[in-house]
């Protein structure tokens, strides 16, 4: 039903992999995986999803690149962070202890959605880190916030949201994030449900959706968004019900010199539904030595 809260430890064994590893940043316990050889290449995945979602990028892209990726905390297998926010400041310092960490300095940084959100925001923060920036579909401009979110947002569907998470309503948001819902394997319904009831999952999603509702259209957000001045592409799927791809035209307005790549019969998550098409598209962005900008 979604009330219930399964153990840290029966999640890990059913979703962590011989490349998982824990490290703990200010006090949050964060689940990473760390794989391939090459130059380093952080993927940052988006609201309610894990570093799973990155799978088809990784079998692809890890014979060429050093592939960290990581679980935002209080979703996949990573703690909810100890703060319970998730404003631009608090991400920016939690992921720079998390690079700081593991001993790295520059590296291309790859984000979709509130990840998206997370990369871009980090990189006009700490330009001198970020080789190249890649968002897929990410959260940042004004918007029509969609169904699920205004009802989780009011007060008491809040509260009620913070201890219950239908199966049937956790499948439907899954179903919106998918151009072609009807191709969904029936194990990826169940990783996201089953990893929402991780300990802090569903006041993970609930403190997300609250914070996109303070910052949408808040004028910091394309102030900031002016600020990038590293090679960027932009992707986005055609199809996408969470946020709009008429925004790929505004990162191309305030963005000018970063390149863009629309794709057909995709959603809010591209790099899952066409992996191979996607990460052909990152590679052939990441090896140019000066990527055309169009």
């Amino acid at each position: 039903m979604g009330i219930h809260t399964t153990h840290p430890d029966r999640l890990k064994e059913k979703y962590a992999s011989s490349h998982s590893k824990y490290i703990t940043i200010d006090g949050t316990v964060i689940h990473y995986q760390d794989e391939g050889k090459g130059p380093v290449l952080i993927l940052s995945h988006g609201v309610m999803a894990s570093l799973h979602t990155w799978d088809g990028w990784v079998d692809i892209l890890k014979t060429k690149y050093r592939i960290i990726r990581f679980d935002i905390p209080g979703f996949g297998l990573s703690d909810p962070n100890a703060s319970k926010q998730f404003n631009p400041e608090y991400t920016i310092t939690l992921f720079n202890g998390f690079v700081d960490a593991l001993g790295v300095d520059t590296f291309y940084l790859v984000g979709n959605s509130l990840g998206g959100f997370i990369s871009w925001n980090y990189a006009a923060t700490h330009p001198e880190r970020v080789k190249k920036l890649i968002l897929i579909d990410p959260i940042g401009y004004e918007q029509k916030l969609p169904f699920i979110m205004k009802l989780v947002t009011q007060p008491i569907i809040q509260f009620v949201s913070r201890w219950i998470a239908p199966k049937f309503i956790v499948d439907s948001c899954v179903r919106k994030v998918y151009g072609q819902p009807d191709n969904i394997h029936h194990t990826v319904f169940d990783r996201y449900f089953d990893l929402l009831s991780h300990p802090g999952g569903r006041d993970a999603m609930v403190d997300v959706f609250l914070t996109f509702k303070h910052f949408n259209g808040h004028p910091e957000v394309i102030s900031k968004m002016k600020k990038l001045s590293m090679p960027t592409l932009i992707m986005w799927g055609e199809e996408d019900a969470w946020v709009p791809v008429e925004h790929a035209k505004n990162w191309k307005k305030d963005v000018p010199h970063a390149e863009s790549i629309i794709y057909k019969n995709a959603g809010h998550i591209p790099m899952e539904e066409f992996p191979e098409k996607t990460a052909t598209d990152a590679d052939r962005f990441l090896s140019a030595i000066n990527p055309a900008t169009h």
